[in-house]
């Protein structure tokens, strides 16, 4: 067996398989790690990157880094800024290529369903139609198969809460089209070999970023937040092969954390690819993933769940690197009465209790603390990893401590004193800027 990115045969030849001889996918959206938020790494910008590939930065936020200070990664290890890797964002990714060893034509692993991760150039490698060809010689037309599908995948009681209770979302749905139809059940068409899976679930701690820990750590808050971050996604088996439809990640704070994360959950992503059949029991298959999710976590004692509800910009991915052709993006509004719909439902079952936005429950009022009366300042906020939140502190705080900084100066030139650099860090109110 052959295993090449481009096989050593004349340019004009192709996959047995599919008939294409380059099979090319969208590259990677990177994201960077640094000050600027996740902001996307533009195509063919130069980037810099930790040698596990894990976090990147881009040039502005690599040059903001300190040569004596640890960077951390977001597995909990850490690195140095000058063992950073320097690199160009202008890959392109290429399916590799396997050789049949007996007819020798070469196929995209992708095609054959060949796992080149796995198996090794010594291992042997027959193709799919030398595979028929033998087993109709031996008559041997029996079904088998020795690939491993996504139902194989390990099941936690995540998974298996949610897998169940999406087939009991279906099979209410089911019997309602069979109603509204007049006709048995056995005859409406179901969304079948759906299986879902928990494909990442790692601990970490979630690091405070340095202008918020540098304001309100003398008023106890917390340099690091633990949490455990997972991977939810949902596979369906379409004409025999297992298709990766949606996924979520979310990240768990539990009730070892200090406040205000203590107990809470952050939905950070959600993502489809437009394939589920039928495509008339989308929305509910989706929807429902995530409310039961919702339902296991809050029988695990968290109290309240955020979801942030935006929609990507135009060339911007969450999940899946690209989408279907075919497939609209929301704007604002859909997407937020897609998840209102979707929470009314969960309210229904008495998932839910009540549904607030940020605004109401901290800024509105004059951002006044209805139980004692005191002004909520960024401590009160979740401060979430990868949020936009943790972001805009930031901002204003600088903001704030360049104003200190100019006020300073001006009262020192007006009385005849020094001028003081760099002073900061003072606890001004944050209300109307955050508002």
């Amino acid at each position: 067996m052959n295993v090449e990115k481009e096989p050593h045969r004349k340019r004009g030849n192709s996959c047995s398989l599919c008939g294409n001889y380059r099979r090319l996918f969208e590259p990677p959206a990177l994201f960077c790690s640094g000050v600027c938020c996740m902001q996307k790494i533009r195509r063919n910008a130069t980037y810099y990157t930790d040698r596990f590939k894990q976090n990147h930065w881009c040039e502005r936020c690599f040059n903001q880094l300190k040569d004596g200070t640890p960077v951390q990664l977001d597995d909990g290890r850490e690195t140095k800024k000058r063992l950073l890797l320097k690199l160009k964002n202008d890959s392109t990714p290429e399916e590799a290529w396997v050789q049949c060893d007996e007819c020798h034509d070469w196929n995209h692993q992708i095609c054959s369903l060949f796992n080149g991760v796995q198996n090794s150039k010594s291992s042997s490698y027959i193709c799919p139609k030398c595979h028929i060809k033998n087993r109709q010689k031996n008559n041997s037309i029996e079904a088998c198969s020795f690939v491993k599908e996504s139902k194989d995948l390990p099941h936690c009681n995540l998974s298996r809460s949610i897998e169940n209770g999406l087939k009991k979302t279906l099979l209410n749905a089911y019997e309602k089209v069979a109603e509204n139809r007049g006709c048995q059940l056995s005859q409406v068409e179901k969304a079948e070999g759906l299986s879902v899976r928990v494909v990442s679930s790692l601990e970490k701690k979630h690091k405070v970023r340095e202008e918020m820990l540098a304001r309100y750590s003398k008023k106890g808050y917390p340099s690091e937040f633990p949490v455990t971050t997972k991977c939810i996604v949902l596979f369906q088996k379409i004409h025999g092969a297992d298709v990766l439809l949606f996924g979520m990640y979310v990240y768990e704070y539990g009730d070892g954390c200090p406040g205000p994360n203590r107990r809470r959950v952050y939905i950070s992503y959600l993502d489809s690819v437009r394939y589920l059949e039928p495509s008339s029991y989308r929305t509910i298959t989706y929807q429902s993933v995530i409310t039961e999710y919702l339902r296991f976590v809050k029988m695990r004692g968290f109290h309240t769940a955020h979801i942030w509800s935006c929609p990507p910009t135009k060339g911007d991915e969450y999940i899946f690197h690209c989408h279907p052709n075919h497939q609209l993006t929301p704007n604002d509004d859909l997407l937020c009465a897609w998840y209102v719909d979707m929470l009314e439902k969960a309210k229904n079952e008495g998932i839910v209790l009540e549904t607030r936005t940020l605004y109401d429950e901290y800024f509105k009022n004059n951002a006044l603390n209805p139980e004692t009366g005191d002004t909520y300042d960024p401590t009160n906020l979740p401060y979430f990893d990868g949020d936009y939140i943790p972001g805009e502190i930031e901002k204003v705080i600088k903001e704030l401590n360049a104003d200190e900084l100019r006020r300073e100066e001006k009262r020192l030139r007006a009385t005849g004193g020094s001028t003081i650099k760099g002073k900061k860090n003072k606890n001004f109110p944050m209300q109307k800027k955050e508002g």
